[in-house]
């Protein structure tokens, strides 16, 4: 850097008073008495005094009377050593008679004794931006919001009515006092603290979930805003508090209720999955490991064509959900699959799950194992089939050849075929019968005739 200052022929003064002169912000050196000693062309266009007018001046004289105190205080603390800079919003009275808002950043230069030789200011123009603060200072003081301005030096700059409501005492007892200390007197929950001091150190905005600690069982969504004017770093902090315990509560209910049937869907035997629109598993429950042997972590985020399942199971729920994705309609379906040990037996049901738009964007299977199922259902077929042969079995005397009806009447034969079929008979006799039963009685009835005992 020197050999560079030493080419152009200046010294370290020149580049100062260059720098100085040229600033786009209002630079002025500032006796300890409050006298303008030197001040560049920014100042006195803020101010509307030329820099011999405002030779003759004090920053006092052209100060706001409200704002007067408060900057002699920090001057004070800065001749004494106890803080070596300050910045603070201030009004000055403009030539013409205007109030001008100024934000004022002061340092000190001191000579070897230590003693004070003169304040660096640096004096930027807000007052475009305190009127639009002013409009918005209403929306700020009656929003239902929580709201505070705290500036570099932690100090509390604005709080709305919200403050007031909320504390149950004027907030605005607040303004000017250091927020490190009021932090701990109200003993406010530590993460409202660490997220100011980084979004100070960042310069970036920063939100974040606050549990209240004045109040147990309130939650406020806190938001912390640097605000720039005009330089590289945050000159003030704007802090909003929105109370969502309401909604927070309500989140907390859902998310119980969601553990609860996520661990009730954990449990059961039943594969539950829910596919989007290109087959990939956005959900399945441990179920699944039952009957693949493989976690429900592996499936996540797959295809059913990544997830290699047996038989062409996959091709078959997909056709299933892409019917499903088309028609917006219940599907259920049952197939097969050919275990090592035995074959196993599948009901598939496959529900459409619309969108905000009533589109279907994801489908939810159940895949239950019947193979109980279907082996009491064989059994069952069995038996009745069994029944109905039993059924076609009639109970006979094995002597006389009558049949018992299914009112527990005996009847002949011929009569109960009669009965159920309409059927007439006509008698006769077989060759059989004849041989063994009739021709033997006639022959007996012969020999009778011929004794003179024939009938």
């Amino acid at each position: 850097m020197k050999e560079i200052i030493d080419s152009l022929g200046l010294n370290e003064m020149d580049l100062f008073a260059n720098a100085f002169e040229h600033a786009p912000i209002g630079m002025a050196l500032v006796a300890p008495d409050g006298r303008w000693l030197k001040v560049n062309q920014s100042v006195c266009e803020i101010v509307g005094y030329s820099e011999e007018e405002l030779a003759r001046k004090t920053f006092q004289e052209i100060t706001h009377p409200d704002d007067l105190d408060s900057d002699l205080a920090f001057v004070e603390k800065l001749m004494s050593g106890e803080i070596s800079t300050y910045r603070m919003e201030k009004r000055y009275f403009h030539k013409k008679g205007n109030i001008v808002w100024v934000w004022l950043s002061v340092s000190v230069v001191r000579d070897e004794s230590g003693m004070p030789v003169f304040y660096i200011s640096q004096i930027r123009d807000i007052t475009d931006r305190k009127k639009n603060e002013a409009a918005l200072g209403l929306l700020l003081e009656n929003s239902p919001d929580i709201i505070t301005r705290i500036d570099r030096e932690r100090r509390i700059l604005f709080v709305n009515q919200a403050v007031d409501d909320y504390l149950g005492f004027p907030g605005k007892k607040l303004v000017g006092r250091n927020f490190v200390e009021v932090f701990h007197e109200l003993e406010l929950n530590p993460s409202l603290l660490e997220n100011i001091e980084k979004s100070m150190a960042t310069g970036e905005k920063v939100t974040f979930h606050y549990p209240s600690a004045l109040v147990p069982g309130d939650f406020f969504l806190v938001t912390i805003t640097p605000e720039f004017y005009g330089g590289n770093e945050p000159e003030t902090f704007l802090t909003i508090f929105r109370n969502i315990t309401d909604l927070t509560v309500a989140e907390m209910a859902l998310k119980k209720r969601e553990s609860e049937l996520n661990s009730i869907l954990t449990r059961m035997s039943s594969v539950i999955a829910r596919l989007d629109r290109e087959f990939r598993v956005v959900y399945i429950n441990d179920a699944i490991k039952a009957e693949t042997g493989v976690p429900a972590s592996a499936f996540i985020g797959r295809t059913l064509a990544e997830m290699n399942l047996p038989d062409g199971i996959g091709q078959i729920l997909q056709e299933e959900i892409t019917t499903v994705f088309s028609g917006g309609e219940n599907r259920e379906i049952e197939f097969d699959r050919q275990a090592p040990e035995e074959g196993k037996h599948y009901l598939g049901r496959f529900s459409p799950e619309p969108d905000e738009k009533g589109e279907v964007s994801s489908v939810l299977m159940l895949i239950v194992n019947i193979t109980e199922r279907k082996k009491s259902e064989l059994e069952l077929k069995g038996a009745l089939e069994q029944v109905r042969k039993l059924e076609g079995m009639l109970p006979i005397c094995s002597y006389c050849k009558s049949v018992r009806d299914d009112q527990d009447y005996w009847r002949n034969l011929d009569e109960y075929i009669s009965r159920h079929s309409g059927t007439q008979f006509s008698h006769s006799i077989c060759p059989n019968c004849y041989e063994s039963k009739v021709k033997p009685e006639i022959e007996e009835f012969k020999k009778k005739a011929k004794k003179g005992n024939a009938p």
